[in-house]
């Protein structure tokens, strides 16, 4: 049974037939009421303040806060912001039309990624650090973004994977080349050798071309990672210390 737990400790048990069960064992204090899930495809995806998840038939994908300020970037892709909202309450993300069904999702500290069916990437949340990849402000000089939008500079490239650390985001394309944005000064988005303090997507060389082929990406904290076949972890870049993780040996 897969597994996943958001930020106030409450685990998500996802059982054989996609139902997911909620369970509180290793919450010491009382929570609200969990949302009634839709039968999901993989666990919820759950950062710092929020959850996505995705129905097992594509059609319906779903967010809830897990603490108060779970939607003040508009992270929840709900169409709104909200400086408090209440927490564990179901909303429907508010997805274009035209993207078609979304395949697979991922949170950061304030902010929320999708990849749909067709390989585009869509963004929503806090863009403060760049996390978001566009190019120019959204309206008004505002840094968030309410519902999810498409990167443009990766439109026109089949993305299959995506990941987001606390403000950075990484994609991983169908030629498994690995593209990368948002807050880099630890070495997260390109390695030790170029560390910018934000950056709009550009490919992350340290992470792309490895043997064997990736076939996913990780990311968490200021930590980004490139996964083998077999979920092994190919190479990590960032500062990934403290996060329980297996560094790859150096050759």
């Amino acid at each position: 049974m897969a597994r996943a737990v958001d930020a106030n400790g409450r685990g998500y048990v996802m059982q054989p037939d996609g139902s997911v069960q909620c369970d509180d064992s290793n919450v010491a204090s009382q929570l609200p009421p969990p949302p009634v899930l839709p039968r999901l495809r993989a666990p919820p995806a759950c950062g710092t303040s929020h959850c996505i998840g995705i129905a097992r038939d594509l059609a319906v994908v779903v967010s809830w806060a897990t603490s108060p300020d779970g939607n003040r970037f508009g992270q929840l892709g709900c169409g709104t912001v909200d400086r408090r909202c209440n927490t564990y309450e179901m909303r429907s993300v508010a997805l274009p039309t035209a993207s078609g069904r979304i395949v697979a999702a991922a949170v950061g500290d304030a902010h929320s990624a999708f990849v749909s069916d067709q390989g585009e990437l869509l963004v929503c949340g806090s863009d403060r650090w760049l996390q978001l990849g566009q190019d120019l402000l959204w309206a008004k000089g505002a840094v968030w973004q309410r519902s999810p939008q498409p990167v443009r500079k990766l439109l026109g490239t089949k993305v299959v994977g995506v990941a987001c650390g606390a403000d950075h985001t990484i994609a991983l394309d169908e030629a498994r080349t690995v593209w990368a944005f948002g807050r880099g000064e630890h070495g997260q988005l390109f390695g030790d050798a170029r560390r910018p303090f934000t950056s709009a997507p550009a490919v992350s060389a340290p992470l792309t071309g490895k043997e064997p082929s990736a076939s996913s990406v990780f990311a968490r904290g200021n930590c980004s990672c490139v996964v083998g076949e077999a979920g092994e972890l190919l190479k990590c870049i960032g500062r990934c210390e403290g996060l329980g993780l297996r560094r790859p040996s150096k050759k």
